[in-house]
Formats: C-alpha cells, sequence, structure tokens
C-alpha cells in the first residue's frame, strides 16, 4: 500500500512596513485614499503622526505590501500647492520586518503630541524594534 504525499500550503509571509512620508497637504484625500486601498489589499496599519514628521506603518502579505506601495508611488493620493491631484513622490521606505501574528486589526491615523508619546505607543503594540528607526 503506497502512501500519498500530504501536501501542506506554506503559510503566507507576513511582514510590516514603516515608511516615512514628508508632508500630507490635504489629510482628509490622503487618508481616504489609504484606507481605500489598504481595505483593497488587505492590509492594516497606521499612520503615526508627530509634530513635522508622518510614519506610515503597515503590516499584511508581503505581495500586497508591494501592491501598496506601487499605489502609493504610482496613483494620485494628495493634491499639490495648485489644488491639482498629485503622487506621492518623498516616500521613504524605513526598515522592513517579518512578523507574525498582525498586531493591528485595523487601518487609523494616530496623532501624538511628541516622539515620546510615539514610542510609547510602538512599545504597547509590540513594535519596540521600530525604535531606532523613527530616531531621526
Amino acid at each position: 500500500m503506497k502512501r500519498t504525499k500530504e501536501i501542506v500550503p506554506l503559510e503566507e509571509s507576513s511582514s510590516s512596513i514603516l515608511m516615512k512620508i514628508d508632508h500630507m497637504r490635504s489629510p482628509n484625500i490622503y487618508m481616504k485614499h489609504l484606507r481605500q486601498w489598504t481595505n483593497e489589499l488587505n492590509i492594516t496599519g497606521r499612520v503615526l503622526v508627530i509634530p513635522h514628521t508622518i510614519f506610515i506603518l503597515v503590516e499584511g502579505n508581503n505581495d500586497n505590501l508591494k501592491k501598496f506601495i506601487i499605489k502609493l508611488k504610482t496613483e494620485t493620493v494628495d493634491i499639490d500647492n495648485r489644488g491639482r491631484p498629485c503622487k506621492e513622490r518623498l516616500l521613504t521606505q524605513i526598515v522592513e520586518i517579518n512578523i507574525h501574528p498582525a498586531k493591528f486589526s485595523n487601518f487609523e491615523k494616530i496623532e501624538f503630541n511628541n516622539r515620546n508619546e510615539l514610542e510609547s505607543y510602538l512599545r504597547k503594540s509590540d513594535y519596540a524594534e521600530l525604535l531606532n528607526y523613527i530616531k531621526n
């Protein structure tokens, strides 16, 4: 009697990506696009705002995260100083880390008064490994 090989699907690889953007000229429009894309791509995360600095922290399937970054760079997400739609040209991908399981259940924007509040939030959210990357 021959045994058939059991095929066990590999778990999809999940990651978190921390990015920094220069500004949001129209936060409502920007967030509308980000929420739409994160819903489409089944991504969770946070937009973390402190005075003069904006981070985007997303988590999910690696392929979907790449699609999200492509959308950010190639589709209109904000408006320029003349009120015309524009793409994100000043995006810096800071770090990518492997995670499992996801730490967030939704996508939302959180504003902090200072960097210390942001650092405290990252510790509570089990993202202490990102602290060295947000120092600058």
